[in-house]
Parts: C-alpha cells; structure tokens; sequence
C-alpha cells in the first residue's frame, strides 16, 4: 500500500510515500508526522526503519531542495532531521515517550489563569547561545500538559539584545507556542555590580548571564517563583508541574530548590581541614561543621523562591560575600566557564543554614554533563532536564567534534530552524501578529552604553588614521632602504658575475700553461732519450779503439 503523506517542512510541502501505512489526508507538521513515525517503529508495526542513514544523506529534502522520496523531511543540514527518529543515543521507546510533545489536559483552554497559575521560566542569552535559548524554549512548551501557565522570560545585554529580538520573533512567530507567551529584555550588564565586581571589563559579558539570577527579585517584583534555566539544555519534563509543587508544606520557606549532587563542596571547591579557618571568618560556622563541607549542586535549572529572597535580603547577603570569598580565593567553582560564579555564594549561604535552605529536587531534573563526559543510559534517557554543561555544545556539532549527544539536541534545533524559515516564508511580524510575545526596552540603559560605545569607536578610528599614517610613513622608509639593500644585492650580483668569469678565465690560462708544461715535459724526455743514445754509441766507439793488453 502506497500513501502521499504532505509534510510541512518550511514553506515548501514535501511529498513522501511509504509502504504499509494506513492514508493520511490532513497536512500535518513535521514534528507531528515525524511523531507518527517514530511511534509507529517504536510499536514494531512498521517493517523496516523509515529512517536509514543511507536513505536519511541522499535525501533530496535534507539538502534543501524540497522534494524527493521518504517519510521525513529536513531543512538544510543533511545530518539533522525535523523528525524525532533520528536518534541513536537512546532506544527507541525514549523517542516515542521523552522526546515526542506532550497532549494539553482537559479543560486547559477556556479557564482565565491568575498569576498564581503562571509558572515563569528565566533564561539569559548572550554570545553565541541564541539557538541553545529557543531550543531550551521549544523543549518546555512541548513537554508541558499546560503550555499557556509557561511565561518565559528572557533577558539579554545590550550588545546581544538587537539580534535576540530579531532572531526570538521569527522563532516565536513561527512556532506552535500553544498559548505560552514570551517577554525579551533588555539590560545593561555593566549596571550589575556583582558581575563587574573583581572582573576586568572583557569579562562582564560572560558573567552576565551567570550573575542574572541573583538579581531576578528586583528584576520580576511581582513573581513569586520562578525556574531559572540555562540555555545550553533542553527540558524534556513538565515544567510548569515541577514549580507548582515546589515551596509548599514543609519547603515552603526554603530559598531555592535543586538536585543535590553526590560531589561535595569540599571536592569542587578544594577545600581541606585547613580551609575551616578561612570559613570561620567568613562566618560561614555552619559549613565549616558539614561533612565535607556539605554537598554541591549544578545550577543548571533551579527553583527560585523569590517571595523569601526579598524577606531574607538575599542577594544583598551574596553582594557582600563574594568580595570576602575572592579577597581569600574562595571565589568560585572549579571547572566554570565564567569569571566568576553564581553557584558559590549561593550555595554556601544556603548550606550555612540550619536546616539547609535548600529544597532538593528529584536527579532526574538535573542530568549535567553532557558538554564533557559520558552518561549512562538509563540516567541519559529518564532524564527531564538535559545540561550540557562544558564547553563542548550540541549546536556546534559541526566545528567541534567532541560534542555528545547532538543527536537528542538536534530535533529541537531543527524545530526552531523551520519556525524561522516558517516566519520568513510567511512575512509575519512580531509587533503586529506574533501573539504571546512581548518585548521590554531599557533605552536609557543601553543608548548611553551605545553613544559611549560609538564614542570609543571614533576615538579608535581617529587612533587609527594616525596609526595607519606613520605606519606609512615607516614603510615609505622602508621601501626607501629595501631600494638600496636590493640595489646593493645587484651590485653584489654583478660582482660576483665578474669574478666568476674572472676566474674561468683563470682557469683557463691555468689548462693552457699546464698543456704547454707537459709538451715542454714531453721535448725533455725525448731530449733525454736522445742524450742517452749518443752517449751510448760514443762508449761503444771508444772502447773499440782501446788496444787491448798483453
């Protein structure tokens, strides 16, 4: 049996045929037809693989061409496909049951919501994390049972906030959001003195993102919650159920909320016996007295109890602190990628307490490492929040061949690709028809960062020129000298020409002379030879004519 199946991929339609399916009339997405697939393998209802390697490189829609044979389609990188199948970390069960989206509950569509109901995700984005930051995004909306409770907001600097504005409303635009909204905004990094504090300023841009969080319940006066989500992960549980039920009952005044890991605070920060002194004056007894110094966490995703940080003055107890753990050396993690980090402040007041102020979170919310080492399967697999903490990223696949687990990232990579060439393809507008995003300017922040950025760059053109003018100048004088050394090579030159013939000549009257001594050597002997004979016959003649005696 034969079935044209229409794939949207893009703004092209794709049509695929496959043998032993049941007809598909509707136009489906890719992520839902690539679903149908995938469950379809998975349930071993399928003969064959839909998705061969050898099929999956020569396919014609994977190169962008838009057409050909076969039920998936790509976008434009051959080793990345939209649909879900492409997967060879995980078995494929992991496929039809993590990766593929979740349905909306019952009755989730008609009641209004109250700011009770929202569960607010904060990301930051800078550098080169734009497309971790949608994928991250993508990931929680089609993992949750009630994607309009998710209100995520996204935060930026100056310098990166132009091209996350325009790269988040062709993604949003494009996507299937399913009722979530999104808020962009935008912030001057170097107002945030915890970012700035001990750090050169080539620096600040890369703590930006790291230093966020701690300012968040200024940031957001009215959340009371909120789930901080770093943008190198994907979230493959339902986020909005995982805030709702943390601070309650007996966690209700707990600080934050996170997966406490097996490695102690001793062993990442390299802490010993002799390091207790040290905690002391910081007046932090209450590590000081923990086995190990207490155990760590990754701050990859972590629940943040916002309400109590404002009653408890947190980040002002942190603002203080980092200061006295930098002037003793105690400033950060080993292994970060930033200057300076957020996890350890935090961390060490929040284990200062008694009990501790910290509400830990089931591993499967927290499985790190994926950007350096290897995860075992079943923990890879059940995992609701991945973090590919490193430095080696998924979307880098392509310059760095050490990345791990690409393939499980990739989908949503792709997800976000077509929305984009969606919105393209469709002329949509973020202010005018985008729905669910919002976009909050701080223009007297970032226009004074700007004008002053503008100024130092013409100061530096102006340097410059007059660089560039003695540089000039220097090489005008150097063309000059490089005339006569090269002038003074072609003289050499012609010397050493001279010489040469000089001494072939040499050599030449050298062989004659020689030629005339040997026929002067010659005449000699002969000569010699002649003298030889004639005194020869004259003894011969001489002894005849002697009378002999008596």
């Amino acid at each position: 049996m034969q079935v044209r199946l229409l794939v949207s991929c893009s703004c092209a339609w794709v049509v695929a045929a496959a043998d032993g399916f049941s007809p598909l009339e509707t136009p489906l997405e890719c992520s839902v037809a690539n679903r149908t697939f995938a469950l379809l393998f998975a349930n071993r209802t399928l003969p064959f693989d839909p998705f061969p390697d050898a099929l999956r490189t020569r396919h014609p829609c994977c190169n962008g061409v838009g057409g050909g044979t076969g039920p998936y389609c790509c976008l434009d990188w051959s080793r990345a496909c939209a649909g879900f199948a492409n997967i060879s970390s995980c078995p494929a069960g992991f496929v039809a049951k993590r990766l593929a989206p979740a349905a909306i509950s019952t009755g989730e569509t008609s009641p209004p919501l109250i700011e009770a109901d929202i569960a607010h995700i904060v990301l930051a984005v800078e550098g080169t994390f734009f497309a971790g930051t949608f994928a991250a995004i993508a990931s929680a909306v089609d993992q949750s049972a009630t994607p309009r409770r998710l209100h995520f907001h996204v935060f930026a600097d100056c310098r990166s906030f132009v091209k996350l504005e325009r790269e988040a409303s062709r993604f949003w635009c494009g996507y299937s959001a399913r009722g979530a909204t999104l808020s962009l905004y935008q912030l001057d990094a170097s107002l945030f003195d915890l970012a700035s504090h001990g750090c050169p300023h080539h620096c600040i841009r890369g703590v930006f993102a790291e230093q966020l969080r701690l300012y968040l319940p200024d940031l957001l006066p009215k959340v009371d919650k909120a789930l901080w989500v770093d943008a190198d992960s994907l979230v493959l549980g339902d986020a909005a159920a995982l805030l709702r039920g943390t601070f309650i009952g007996v966690h209700a005044n707990r600080s934050m909320a996170g997966v406490i890991r097996a490695k102690t605070i001793g062993r990442m920060m390299g802490l010993t016996n002799a390091s207790v002194p040290l905690l002391l004056q910081l007046q932090l007894a209450g590590v000081a007295r923990l086995p190990s110094f207490g155990p760590s966490m990754n701050g990859g995703l972590m629940a943040l109890n916002l309400r109590r940080w404002r009653a408890n003055n947190l980040t002002g107890r942190i603002r203080d602190l980092i200061p006295r753990l930098q002037r003793v050396k105690l400033g950060r993690f080993s292994g970060m990628n930033t200057a300076s980090d957020a996890q350890t402040p935090l961390l060490l007041l929040c284990l200062n307490s008694t009990p501790f102020d910290i509400e830990p979170l089931p591993m499967s919310w927290n499985v790190e490492g994926l950007g350096w080492k290897r995860i075992a399967e079943v923990k890879l697999c059940a995992g609701n929040f991945l973090h590919w903490s490193g430095k080696h990223k998924p979307w880098n696949e392509r310059q760095d061949r050490y990345v791990r687990y690409a393939d499980i990232w990739r989908p949503y990579g792709m997800r976000v690709k077509a929305a984009q060439a969606r919105s393209d393809a469709q002329g949509l507008l973020a202010d005018s028809t985008c729905a669910g995003l919002r976009i909050v300017h701080e223009p007297s922040q970032c226009v004074e960062q700007r004008i002053a950025a503008i100024d130092g760059l013409a100061d530096e053109l102006i340097d410059t020129k007059s660089l560039l003018r003695s540089t000039g100048k220097r090489t005008m004088t150097m063309q000059t000298r490089l005339r006569g050394v090269a002038l003074g090579i072609s003289n050499i030159r012609a010397e050493l020409i001279a010489s040469r013939k000089q001494q072939a000549e040499m050599q030449a009257n050298v062989k004659l002379k020689l030629a005339s001594l040997t026929a002067e050597q010659v005449k000699m002997k002969q000569l010699q030879q002649s003298m030889q004979q004639l005194l020869a016959s004259l003894s011969a003649g001489l002894s005849w004519h002697t009378p002999s005696s008596r």
